[in-house]
């Protein structure tokens, strides 16, 4: 809902006349309309949340749960729903701001005043709290950083505000807890007086006269859970140009997208099982993502063309445009297949496929719903068509594939004339063109349709424009040759059967892992895998990142022995693995028979480590009588059994550095 604080907005979507086809040739283009970014392009806005409590309402909610919720990188958050819906051209980024987790676009506020309990109002004492929440909010946000282009006022596109009242949102209906409520909406302030309140910093805040805007909403939708940010998306977009797509204050509605559009019922709210309600809202509709400048349309003619889905690995999400010969009306066909969890949309996927709306934009900028029971032979300004002609409801019967619902066709669709009764097209309506609309796909990411039936258009067709809009690709471009599309026709659009090649080389796609000789970087060893360079997986140039794979080599192991203390073995010449490691075997000189080393400590008397003049004096002394703190055995270096003169002998050429046996 987006309202005025001094004049409340009730849009209602008044319906269209089904209006026949200009049979005269047209080229195919693409276009966006009027963007509601301006001329400075789509790109991502400065978001503050102020979340406001009072002295008789506290807030439940903790400031990570609005920097997760909102701004988060990982599974579904609102940056990442917005990021989705443009294709990564646009979301709310986090506001600098100093208050607690600095600059993660959260600030919280206390005012010193009762919670406004507006119950199903969203518009009583606004102007006053918004106003006081903005001047306790500017103790950790300079207002003036976001002026931008220097007018000493601030649009939604240089700073977005979402005030977050305390206690419940009174879309829930939470009563039972004397808990205050607040309802939820768009705003923006349109009195000069009103709007001294919020000079702060030397700019003003949420000032229409400068495009200012801002959103307000409660804060919990249940005891234990805040608000999830379906609702909150569905307000700014208020804020960045949308209507809402249904109608209220006692306005009749005769039809509608229902849950199926953002603007419609599609905020997410218990519409998705396994998934918080609020937190998997549907897509936004083709006109608001064209209208938006998220995406474009393809202008299209009699053909076979191909829808890819937002999650295709083959094409890019796309729009095609029927026009009739009200510029002001037309036709768009989107593919709405969708199966990742990560994904935004209500239903489930079962339900998801071609969608085609019918627009008129008339009705859409006007917004106003004259009496519907009087109407003859019209449809909603922005409805989707179901395959078995009634409009309205909820929008979940409204797909296409080639499995059973595979046809659409104008003169034949029922387009509402109540809420009780439908009509179709007049003959004299109808007379000149059948327009169809073939699904010739099951559901899928890449689903192809067939457009036929422009009348009495018997174009003599001229099959040389070089049209690069998406349904004319025949193959995409590689890092060796340029994608490459069909001709069509330069008078009514149709595809034709020959290519041409257009754009830049991709750059190489480095992920083939090639085990040649070609790509090899390094040898196996015993120890690691030989390594390759990554190769492009379509035209085979050498990368720079390497793969390990393939076996190790054999341990290359010396045939001498290598001996510690205890036991010996032979040592691999690369790394130093053991094979056939034993204990030694000593004899009674305590040399190893196998490897020939000497037990540790052989001659070392004294215990110091080596063998030297000390241990020779010991010996000496041990050999006269004079000192018994060595054992015989220890002394007994020749394995006689006794102490003499040989073991002298064998001790003096061990210090002189020669071999003993």
């Amino acid at each position: 809902m987006f309202k005025k604080t001094t004049s409340i907005i009730l849009a209602a979507v008044i319906i269209a006349l089904c209006i026949p086809f200009s049979v005269s040739a047209a080229d195919v283009k693409s276009t966006t309309g009027s963007t509601f970014f301006g001329s400075h392009g789509v790109k991502p806005v400065p978001l503050l949340v102020i979340v406001v409590s009072y002295s008789n309402q506290a807030t439940r909610s903790e400031e990570s749960y609005w920097e997760k919720s909102l701004f988060g990188d990982n599974g579904n958050t609102m940056k990442n729903y917005f990021k989705f819906m443009s294709g990564s051209k646009f979301w709310f980024t986090p506001a600098e701001e100093t208050y607690g987790t600095k600059n993660n676009g959260v600030v919280y506020v206390k005012l010193d005043e009762n919670h406004p309990n507006t119950s199903g109002s969203s518009t009583t004492n606004i102007g006053t709290t918004q106003s006081n929440a903005l001047k306790a909010a500017s103790k950790y946000v300079d207002f003036s950083k976001f002026d931008t282009d220097g007018n000493g006022g601030l649009s939604w596109k240089e700073l977005s505000i979402v005030y977050i009242i305390a206690g419940y949102s009174t879309k829930f209906g939470m009563t039972s807890d004397g808990i205050s409520k607040y309802g939820m909406g768009s705003f923006e302030m349109d009195s000069p007086s009103a709007n001294l309140n919020n000079f702060i910093n030397g700019v003003f805040v949420t000032w229409g006269y400068y495009g200012g805007k801002y959103t307000v909403v409660g804060e919990m939708q249940s005891s234990r859970q805040p608000l999830t940010f379906g609702s909150i998306a569905h307000e700014l977009c208020h804020v960045i140009g949308a209507n809402d797509l249904y109608t209220y204050s006692g306005y009749t509605w005769c039809g509608g997208p229902g849950d199926i559009a953002m603007q419609g019922g599609g905020s997410g709210l218990g519409l998705q099982k396994g998934v918080t309600a609020g937190n998997a809202p549907s897509a936004i509709d083709p006109y608001y993502l064209i209208k938006f400048g998220f995406w474009e349309a393809t202008e299209v003619r009699d053909g076979i063309y191909t829808l890819y889905s937002r999650e295709s690995t083959e094409g890019s999400y796309n729009i095609i445009k029927i026009s009739t010969n009200n510029p002001k009306e037309y036709y768009l066909i989107e593919n709405r297949y969708t199966v990742k969890s990560s994904t935004y949309d209500a239903i489930s996927p079962a339900s998801r496929g071609i969608q085609i709306w019918h627009v008129d934009e008339t009705i859409m900028e006007t917004q106003r719903l004259p009496n519907c029971w009087k109407g003859t032979a019209h449809a909603p300004g922005l409805t989707p068509l179901y395959p078995n002609g009634a409009t309205g409801g909820n929008g979940y019967d409204s797909w296409y594939d080639a499995s059973g619902k595979n046809t659409f066709e104008c003169r034949k669709f029922k387009f509402a004339g109540s809420s009780t009764w439908y009509t179709r097209m007049t003959d004299a309506e109808a007379k000149d063109y059948n327009f169809k609309v073939t699904i010739l796909s099951g559901k899928g990411n890449e689903m192809r349709i067939q457009i036929s039936g422009f009348g009495n258009l018997n174009c003599d067709h001229v099959f040389d424009s070089k049209n690069t809009a998406a349904v004319y690709l025949f193959g995409k471009a590689t890092c060796t040759r340029q994608a490459t599309y069909f001709y069509s026709c330069s008078k009514c659009g149709q595809k034709g059967t020959r290519t041409f090649a257009y754009g830049e080389l991709l750059a190489h796609n480095f992920t083939a892992c090639n085990a040649k000789e070609k790509y090899l970087a390094s040898e196996a060893t015993c120890t690691e895998q030989a390594t390759y360079f990554y190769s492009c997986s379509e035209c085979g140039e050498k990368g720079t990142d390497t793969f390990a794979y393939g076996s190790l080599k054999p341990h290359d192991y010396s045939t001498e022995w290598t001996s510690g203390a205890d036991m010996h073995w032979h040592a691999c010449t690369a790394c130093g693995a053991k094979s056939e490691e034993t204990a030694h075997s000593f004899d009674k000189k305590r040399k190893c028979t196998v490897c020939g080393s000497r037990k540790e400590g052989y001659g070392d008397l004294n215990g110091d480590g080596r063998v030297g003049a000390a241990d020779l004096t010991l010996m000496r002394r041990y050999i006269a009588g004079y000192y018994t703190g060595i054992s015989a055995k220890d002394a007994d270096l020749d394995g006689d059994g006794k102490v003499g003169a040989a073991d002298l002998t064998i001790i003096r050429r061990m210090i002189a550095g020669y071999e003993i046996d």
